[in-house]
């Protein structure tokens, strides 16, 4: 090594690394690993974990093509993971149960839930996506929760293949139900209240059908009866009941004037009989 930044490793042979020696020929990019020679350089991590880089290099040439050496970078994982998980974890705070990972090419966890971090996932959905397959589906995980869970590879651009990463995001499926099943539930609610509702309107506006249609019948009762003194009421609830309301005052009507003509005719009253009026002369006075 010539040159290194803070020269923590300037005059160390890194000839046998991979990134050199991938990078004596094209540029490079090597998945995540730990450590080894910067392991002894730098202070470890603050959490404990230990020190993980991805490297990159590309060749150094004259203007003639004739190779100078390598250009290598050590990108700290934890400054990457930072940022990764500041756009991965954005918004997924208000929704719990949800988990967003960044998996290698081998399954393995290099970011995600600290509990799975470094361990391989045998998961048909990240066999899918190693295998550069889109996916959505929902499956049993390895704490025997139902997860539903989406897995997306990465790809590269232009010569640059990428690292085969793939980006995977499960939603615990309780959490996820939890919203139709709350959605259900105020459907429910909202469809018990119109139905209150309903029969409150239908019984007040029975009510208000029947109340002129009772009276009606009543006074067609009394009619049958033979009682025409009492008259019928009059009623402008609606064209119905004002049609038979009309009717029934029209029947009255005529019953009267039918009674009335299947009466007899009043006999003629006896003359008066004059008292024979006696009268007595008395005799003149002498």
């Amino acid at each position: 090594m010539v040159v290194s930044s803070q020269r923590l490793l300037e005059g160390v042979d890194v000839s046998a690394r991979p990134w050199f020696r991938a990078g004596t020929q094209a540029p490079f990019a090597g998945d995540l690993h730990e450590a080894l020679l910067l392991a002894q350089k730098l202070p470890p991590a603050p959490n404990g974990e230990p020190l993980r880089f991805v490297d990159i290099a590309m060749p150094l040439t004259r203007k003639d093509g004739m190779p100078l050496g390598v250009l290598g970078a050590h990108l700290s994982w934890a400054w990457a993971n930072e940022v990764a998980e500041s756009v991965l974890h954005r918004g997924s705070d208000d929704k719990p149960g949800l988990d967003a990972f960044v998996l290698s090419r081998e399954g393995v966890v290099l970011m995600g839930p600290k509990d799975l971090q470094g361990q391989k996932l045998d998961l048909a959905s990240v066999r899918a996506g190693v295998q550069g397959v889109t996916k959505t589906v929902q499956e049993i995980w390895p704490d025997g929760k139902s997860y539903f869970t989406a897995v997306a590879p990465t790809r590269g651009e232009g010569e640059y293949r990428g690292l085969g990463w793939v980006v995977l995001v499960r939603h615990d499926a309780d959490a996820a139900l939890a919203d139709v099943s709350a959605l259900q539930h105020r459907i429910l609610f909202a469809s018990l209240v119109m139905a209150v509702l309903a029969l409150v309107a239908g019984w007040v506006w029975a009510g208000r059908l029947s109340r002129p249609l009772r009276v009606l019948a009543e006074a067609a009762q009394r009619l049958s009866q033979g009682d025409l003194a009492t008259p019928v009421p009059p009623t402008r609830a609606f064209a119905e009941a004002t049609s038979l309301s009309t009717s029934l005052v029209q029947l009255s009507m005529a019953l009267d004037l039918t009674l009335a003509a299947r009466q007899p005719p009043a006999a003629p009253a006896a003359p008066a009989s004059a008292e024979p009026v006696s009268a007595s002369r008395e005799p003149a006075a002498p």
